[in-house]
């Protein structure tokens, strides 16, 4: 199914990361697809009091440590852990790495609201790369300048309608520049250290065969025609 689906939304509380399916699955989908095809949704949950317990629970990702509801599951999810990654520690540092990426990538609009919002929002998570032993994530994130882009889109000033829509569209163009230079290369180096080669190479016969193979609506109009 995660390899089939091009995107995923993850509704992200902080429990996410205590539940072992939960992480097998987040660790999957990055595997099998780019950082840039997954979104995480986590305005109604994390606020000041609560971003302390985002912090917390990704250095705890752990295989030993996370929630199963049936311990044959740990013992499931263990095997293909070993089937695919290249131990059981690339797998955890995999899932820590991609995981503090991606909740920057979700809170640098907020951070660029002040240097105040930068400093809280989004400088803990660069702190947390380099205290979970990712430097190149660290300095990857460093790079980022939410304040400085959201000033050269217009979003200091209040503006309505489409005008708005266009200024958060050159923030977006901001933020996806940085991604492209500098956090991609590092996820992608992540994986690649992370996920078995031989893995890696059935996972991208696998996207051929998807990507080659016509749509249901393609099929049915094929058929028509031939009729």
């Amino acid at each position: 199914f995660l390899q089939r689906c091009d995107r995923m939304l993850v509704l992200l509380t902080w429990h996410y990361f205590s539940r072992l399916w939960c992480v097998y699955e987040w660790a999957a989908f990055l595997a099998y697809h780019e950082a840039k095809n997954l979104r995480i949704s986590v305005e109604t949950f994390m606020r000041p009091a609560s971003r302390d317990q985002y912090l917390k629970a990704i250095p705890n990702i752990s295989i030993q440590h996370c929630k199963c509801h049936d311990e044959k599951d740990r013992v499931l999810l263990k095997q293909k852990i070993v089937q695919y990654y290249v131990s059981e520690d690339t797998f955890e540092n995999f899932a820590k790495g991609t995981a503090v990426a991606m909740m920057a990538v979700t809170v640098a609009e907020i951070a660029g609201r002040s240097d105040f919002e930068f400093e809280t929002e989004f400088f803990p998570w660069i702190r947390l790369a380099y205290d979970i032993g990712q430097n190149d994530l660290a300095n990857a994130l460093l790079q980022a300048d939410p304040v400085a882009w959201r000033k050269s889109a217009g979003l200091e000033f209040v503006v309505l309608g489409s005008e708005a829509g266009n200024r958060r569209l050159k923030f977006q163009e901001k933020l996806n520049e940085w991604f492209d230079r500098y956090l991609q290369p590092v996820l992608t180096s992540l994986k690649l250290r992370s996920v078995k080669p031989e893995a890696l190479q059935v996972l991208g016969k696998i996207r051929s065969q998807v990507s080659m193979k016509p749509s249901a609506s393609l099929t049915r109009k094929k058929l028509v025609m031939e009729q």
